[in-house]
C-alpha cells in the first residue's frame, strides 16, 4: 500500500487556516470578477489590460487605470493646470 499524502488540513494548519484560504479567494475572485466586468462595459481588451497590469507590478509601477480612457486624460488635464 503506497504511503498517504498527507491532507491539505495537516499541510495548513487546520480549519482556520482553510478559512482564511477560502478568503483570500473569495476576495480574489470579486476584484477579478470587478475589473473583467468594468473592462468589458467600457469594450476594453481584458487580456490587454491584465498583461499591462502584471507587468507594471513586476517593474514596481502603478496599474493601469480602470477608469474610462477619457475620465482619465480629463484628470490628467485637471492635474496639469
Amino acid at each position: 500500500m503506497p504511503p498517504r499524502e498527507p491532507s491539505v488540513r495537516q499541510c495548513c494548519g487546520g480549519a482556520p487556516a482553510l478559512a482564511l484560504l477560502r478568503e483570500a479567494g473569495s476576495l480574489f475572485v470579486a476584484r477579478m470578477l470587478t475589473v473583467v466586468t468594468t473592462l468589458r462595459s467600457q469594450n476594453r481588451n481584458v487580456l490587454e489590460y491584465m498583461t499591462k497590469a502584471i507587468r507594471a507590478a513586476r517593474c514596481d509601477q502603478s496599474a493601469p487605470s480602470l477608469l474610462p480612457e477619457t475620465a482619465v486624460e480629463q484628470e490628467n488635464l485637471k492635474m496639469a493646470a
